[in-house]
């Protein structure tokens, strides 16, 4: 979410430092909710750098996401590829190896759709290579390995196809979950409905 961004982009930096980023998220918000996404990314790449001059490559990496999925909407495909790939590796610089397992995924995958395989692939393996260096308590968890032992459960959360506020789509994947039964917009930060639907 973009309010979680701004606060760790001004936790990170003293307040005089922190004004330009400041206005700079605020003018990308306003951008975003205007549907104006080409706009908003640079905004995002002048964050992730400042975020890099001061130490904090997890924050980068953060930043970073939210500029590849404004070229994403924007259709500017090479540059979004680009830009995910940086951001995993700042994710994994910054040793945030949950975030690099749920975001890699979508970024290999986008490679791979946009005919750039040989670069998912060498992602790929630069990631295997980061993941047989870590001791298993380090190492992130894999879903859906365990065991059934869970109760299945009583409700299913569903989203809107897209933002009410921005147009982006709103995928499960993507949203920030703010709470059991409440989503952000990844792009705009906006309040996205969730219906719950009574799983039989």
């Amino acid at each position: 979410m973009l309010d979680d961004l701004l606060d760790k982009l001004t936790t990170a930096l003293s307040p005089q430092e922190a004004a330009r980023p400041r206005d700079q998220l605020l003018q990308a918000r306003t951008l975003l909710r205007n549907g104006q996404f080409a706009q908003a990314a640079p905004l995002f790449e002048d964050l992730a750098q400042v975020a890099r001059q001061n130490g904090r490559p997890g924050l980068a990496g953060e930043a970073l996401l939210r500029a590849t999925q404004c070229y994403v909407r924007a259709g500017n495909l090479d540059r979004a590829d680009d830009l995910g790939v940086e951001a995993v590796r700042l994710l994994v610089q910054s040793q945030h190896y949950q975030r690099v397992a749920e975001v890699a995924p979508r970024v290999i995958q986008a490679l791979e759709r946009n005919g750039r395989s040989q670069q998912a692939q060498a992602l790929r393996q630069e990631l295997e290579a980061v993941r047989r260096t870590l001791p298993p308590r380090m190492r992130p968890r894999r879903r859906g390995l365990r065991p059934r032992l869970q109760q299945r459960p009583l409700v299913q959360r569903q989203l809107p196809a897209s933002c009410p506020t921005c147009g982006a789509p709103a995928r499960a994947d993507e949203v920030d979950w703010t709470g059991p039964d409440s989503a952000a917009c990844a792009y705009c930060g906006a309040g996205i409905p969730v219906t719950l639907k009574k799983v039989e």
